[in-house]
């Protein structure tokens, strides 16, 4: 049964999509990958996007008929807690960690090729919403914190549990807010389920405003969280790196609090952020709130330690603020002197501090001395280690270090770990936060690709960055978004793209930014414009061939029937017999991943004629008469390749696969049917083939010898086998 949006609740969990897709008509299989990848956007979102998170859940809470249900969901986890992931919340963790699960699912239960679905999935992603880079970027990994809105209503339900039990409520532990936290993630898929259509692009494409979180905080109030609950709130923030969200979060826990000890670790935590921003003036100034607060702590055998601790800090910082090096030498000397005489976490958080301290005052000897002390710990940060190394690849041979080195060193050590800091912001589609890192990271170091970063960002906020200047050695994607932003046009931007690159893949990245540009406008003829444009610009003739030729790769790849267009402008573009060859190979592999092996064929052979050496175009050729089960021609094929390609192991990987099919004696016709479908598919996957491919072979004939039983038939055992294995396998199972 479909709902509203479409969406069919057998996508709901892995073996129910598995049999639906044994069960439905083949044209039918396509609707249904349409349904699965839309909701594996979403379950994207809302695992890695803390804002995202709060306004479905939000809104959730605020009908009272979902709040309810939601209730439901919640309550027995609550009540009957255990550690067993259900069926469904296993799938959607697969979902969430892995793009390709759907493609490769898809490729094992249909007739069509993994590029196909593959195709299909980034077709979706480029026409349907507006921040498709967010969406590729790497998946950040939660923090094990609960969501600021989890918790409020786990605490919420919990409380209601325990209503009848009398007296304080104990609270629940770590382990099942994660549970319930799955519990809502897949409550929060349901209920998207049933989202229409329109409504469900309009929320995937959604994005906070500036003054979001401070809403948020808002809609928490209800739940009257404690200012226990906002510090940890905040935390969770700061480890999506979402640096507006933790300081809402952390001022409405000081605001919240009675208590010095949570104002003290909120401010402390404050300062540390500013210091990460370059921001010293703001630190200092939080580091001494954060000092204050500490003096306010009822004095206690406990607190003596975490009182020393304050005290150093804020020593530390203002020693910084000394103006004669010899007199903050001597500062840090006592400092930690000090700091060695305490223990645990109190002496290592010390003892870090003031290593950074030392590092930014220029005191590198104090900085190693301090480093060294923290080598006798048991549990040492890696962060040490790394620092040490830095420090150790500076030294000189008197055992003093090269300070102009050392510098260098340390400079692009730190704007790397802020670029990182960015760079998960702008997957959590925090793309407001992400600027000021990568604004950081550039006030390090100017690289290119923090550049590239930095102007992304923007363009995604919707954000001009003034002052920004580009330079000769920036990507050309980085020329483009520029253009874009400046002018906001694309002809101008397909100027800067005629004019430039230096390497395919600068060339591809920046048609594929200016069709992400057109398609915000309109994707139906995103194509036409950029084409008109191209052949309407000044610029050299083999150049505009080879961007034809490239936007007819990038728009295959996005499943857009416009690659065709563009392949056979880029061969009346030119005359150049190797250019020509590796067009029609591209037009070849359009129809390869189509599913249409014998028109790729033949179009692979046009390529080869043009370019004999060409070993792409042979590989191609070899793939799809293997498809087409001629593999007489496939080993011609390949060993034509292997001539022209010989450093590519790929091909021989591939030359042992075809050259070991083995058939079994006398099978029967319908037994040779079935072998001879999966043999066409197993051509598709490449030099790699998922083993529950492999296990196909065995459910046709229903023979494994004891050799292969173990690899084939124990469905704990997956993975991917190289393609010769693989044969070698089918071989086993059919006796051959």
């Amino acid at each position: 049964m479909h709902q509203p949006s479409g969406i069919s609740e057998g996508v709901l969990e892995y073996s129910l999509l598995k049999e639906l897709l044994r069960t439905i008509p083949p044209d039918e299989s396509v609707d249904l990958f349409d349904e699965c990848t839309f909701l594996s956007f979403f379950v994207r979102r809302i695992r890695s996007d803390p804002a995202f998170r709060f306004s479905i859940l939000s809104e959730i809470i605020g009908d009272s008929q979902a709040s309810a249900s939601l209730g439901e969901k919640i309550i027995p986890v609550l009540r009957e807690y255990n550690r067993d992931r259900s069926a469904q919340d296993e799938w959607i963790r697969m979902l969430a960690d892995d793009p390709e699960i759907l493609s490769s699912l898809f490729a094992k239960g249909t007739d069509r090729p993994i590029q196909f679905w593959q195709r299909r999935r980034t077709k979706i992603l480029f026409n349907t919403f507006i921040y498709p880079t967010a969406f590729q970027t790497a998946t950040p990994v939660p923090p094990p914190i609960p969501h600021p809105m989890d918790r409020a209503i786990i605490r919420f339900f919990w409380q209601g549990t325990h209503a009848d039990t009398g007296g304080e409520v104990a609270t629940p532990e770590l382990d099942m807010y994660a549970a319930c936290s799955d519990a809502i993630t897949a409550f929060a898929v349901q209920w998207f389920v049933h989202l229409p259509r329109d409504g469900a692009h309009t929320i995937l494409n959604k994005q906070q405003p500036e003054d979001a979180w401070q809403n948020f905080v808002e809609a928490l109030l209800p739940f009257d969280p404690s200012a226990d609950d906002l510090l940890e709130g905040a935390q969770f923030c700061m480890g999506y790196q979402l640096n507006e969200a933790a300081r809402t979060l952390y001022s409405a826990a000081c605001t919240k609090t009675d208590n010095p000890a949570t104002r003290r670790t909120c401010l402390s935590e404050m300062a540390l952020l500013s210091l990460w921003l370059g921001d010293d003036d703001r630190a200092f100034s939080e580091f001494q709130s954060a000092h204050q607060a500490a003096k306010e702590i009822l004095p206690g055998e406990e607190t003596r330690s975490a009182g020393i601790e304050d005290e150093l800090i804020y020593l530390c910082e203002t020693t910084e603020k000394l103006r004669i090096a010899e007199e903050r030498g001597s500062c840090f000397d006592r400092l930690i002197r000090l700091a060695e005489t305490l223990a645990g976490e109190q002496r290592i958080h010390a003892l870090l501090h003031m290593a950074a301290s030392c590092r930014r005052c220029g005191l590198f000897d104090r900085e190693y001395t301090i480093l060294e002390l923290l080598l006798d710990e048991d549990d040492t940060d890696e962060m040490v280690f790394s620092r040490l190394d830095i420090l150790n690849k500076s030294m000189k041979g008197d055992g003093t270090h090269d300070t102009k080195l050392l510098l260098n060193l340390e400079v692009q050590a730190e704007s790397n770990r802020t670029l990182s800091r960015g760079i998960l912001a702008f997957g959590s589609f925090g793309f407001s936060d992400a600027q000021i890192w990568f604004n950081r990271s550039r006030g390090l170091q100017n690289t290119p690709e923090g550049r590239l970063w930095h102007i992304r960002s923007a363009w995604y906020a919707g954000t001009k960055l003034f002052g920004f200047e580009v330079s000769p050695d920036d990507t050309l994607e980085t020329q483009i978004l520029h253009a874009l932003s400046v002018s906001r046009r694309p002809d101008e931007a397909v100027a800067v793209l005629l004019a430039g690159g230096r390497e395919v893949d600068e060339d591809y990245d920046g048609v594929l930014v200016l069709l992400e540009a057109l398609m915000k406008d309109s994707a139906a003829d995103a194509g036409t414009k950029l084409a008109g444009m191209i052949r309407e610009a000044e610029g050299d003739q083999a150049r505009k061939a080879r961007i034809f030729r490239i936007a007819g790769k990038v728009f295959s790849e996005c499943g857009i029937p416009d690659a065709l267009t563009f392949y056979r402008k880029a061969l009346r573009a030119t005359t150049e017999k190797e250019e020509r060859a590796m067009i029609l190979s591209e037009i070849a592999y359009w129809y390869e991943t189509g599913g249409q092996a014998k028109r790729s064929a033949d179009v692979y052979r046009q390529a080869v004629a043009l370019n004999p050496k060409f070993p792409g175009g042979w590989y191609g050729l070899a793939r799809t008469s293997a498809m087409l089960l001629d593999y007489e021609s496939a080993g011609e094929a390949i060993a034509e390749a292997i001539r022209y390609g010989p450093e590519r192991d790929d091909l021989r990987i591939f030359e042992r696969g075809i050259s070991e099919i083995r058939y079994p004696a006398d099978p029967d016709k319908n037994l040779l049917q079935a072998i001879n479908r999966l043999d066409r598919r197993l051509f598709t996957w490449g030099v790699q083939v998922p083993l529950e491919y492999v296990r196909q072979y065995h459910d046709v004939t229903g023979k494994a010898t004891e050799e292969s039983r173990h690899d084939i038939r124990n469905p704990e055992k997956t993975g991917m086998v190289s393609l010769d294995e693989a044969v070698r396998m089918r071989n086993d199972m059919l006796a051959c």
